[in-house]
């Protein structure tokens, strides 16, 4: 079926259904981590940038979550590791001054690599929250928060942010610049080691059409 008659489709199924003005949206963000910590259990590490990125697509259909997939790679002189998450989520407000997202998902490091050559994976779980509060006077610059906390079976972890975004509407698209603070550790029992973490400041750009 060609994109437009099946994008046709789903407009005339979903019509009925929406409560909100656009019928999809999708928001792309990618931009660099940059640790000023890295650590392996008691042990300093180096490391350069990192590399991430997500995606999220939202629809106004009722009682259907939301989706976004986030990633990111971390590279040290001690360990390296991938980090890929998928989530399910609802918007719980979506006002002009505040907006509250949570869900669930599923992460997964792989690709992690030991300075000694031992190579480790972990599924987890994950719950997932994210919120922005608009400043009254200046509702383009927000605060921003967003965390993923994660279980496993041989793993635990965490990855935290906190930062300001501005956001411009833009007649075709939205951009978006979102800085601050990212604080991420993983409990790995494969890995032979207490924690692997990497905290730093972080910078990304984002486009939602």
């Amino acid at each position: 079926m060609r994109l437009n008659t099946l994008l046709a489709a789903i407009a005339l199924i979903a019509a009925p259904l929406a409560q909100a003005d656009e019928l999809f949206k999708i928001h792309a963000e990618a931009g660099v981590f940059d640790p000023s910590e890295v650590t392996i259990g008691e042990i300093e590490a180096a490391s350069d940038y990192n590399i991430n990125a997500f995606v999220s697509f939202e629809h106004a259909i009722p009682l259907i979550p939301n989706a976004r997939i986030d990633g990111i790679n971390i590279e040290s002189d001690k360990f390296d590791l991938s980090v890929a998450s998928a989530t399910a989520y609802y918007q719980f407000l979506d006002l002009d001054i505040l907006s509250l997202d949570g869900g669930i998902g599923g992460t997964y490091v792989t690709e992690g690599v030991m300075a000694d050559g031992k190579e480790f994976d972990a599924p987890m779980a994950h719950v997932f929250a994210e919120a922005a509060v608009a400043m009254p006077f200046f509702p383009s610059l927000s605060v921003y928060a967003n965390m993923f906390k994660m279980v496993g079976v041989d793993a635990e972890g965490h990855d935290y942010k906190v930062g300001l975004r501005y956001s411009l509407d833009l007649t075709a698209l939205d951009v978006s610049i979102t800085g601050g603070f990212r604080q991420m550790s993983f409990d790995i029992d494969d890995a032979s080691v207490e924690t692997l973490s990497a905290q730093g400041m972080f910078l990304n750009l984002g486009v939602s059409i």
